[in-house]
């Protein structure tokens, strides 16, 4: 990746910098091999609270197959707890995800460009996501910084 300050790219994907790591959830994985090893489909992390709501990320270290998607990392947001979401409710958010270049000690930020607001409802199907966060070959390379001794660091923010 270009070392840009902000790159949009043909999917409509902002992508910027920041020293600053996310305000709402950040989570360090110590065993990325392991999580392709065992073919983890999806990995879904911990609930986390943004905006009064719960949330949890789901990551797909191999692309998310469902999605024809086998050469990048498939990064997802969801809306937890959807007991407590009433019915005929709507949640408009903003979210970014981060991503930590350990050489450089900053973030990668990427978010969608074109909706800066996205719509939750329970009777949603998809989450907002990004498919194609970063290509394998681009996050595997530890000269980027991503992923250095098996261990990568990403994170999430979420406005409502």
């Amino acid at each position: 990746m270009a070392s840009h300050e902000n790159e949009v790219d043909q999917d409509g994907v902002l992508r910027s910098y920041s020293d600053s790591p996310p305000s709402h959830y950040s989570l360090k994985v110590n065993s990325y091999s392991l999580m392709t090893e065992y073919s983890v489909d999806g990995y879904g992390t911990e609930e986390f609270e943004a905006g009064g709501y719960e949330w949890k990320l789901v990551i797909y270290p191999s692309g998310n197959k469902k999605r024809n998607v086998t050469d990048h990392i498939s990064l997802y947001l969801e809306l937890a707890g959807e007991a407590s979401f009433q019915s005929d409710c709507e949640v408009y958010v903003h979210f970014r995800f981060f991503l930590l270049d350990q050489k450089k000690s900053n973030y990668l930020v990427v978010e969608d460009a074109l909706a800066k607001k996205i719509c939750f409802h329970p009777m949603m199907l998809c989450s907002p996501s990004f498919d194609k966060l970063m290509p394998l070959k681009e996050f595997t390379d530890a000269s980027n910084g991503y992923l250095i001794e098996d261990t990568f660091v990403l994170g999430a923010e979420v406005f409502v």
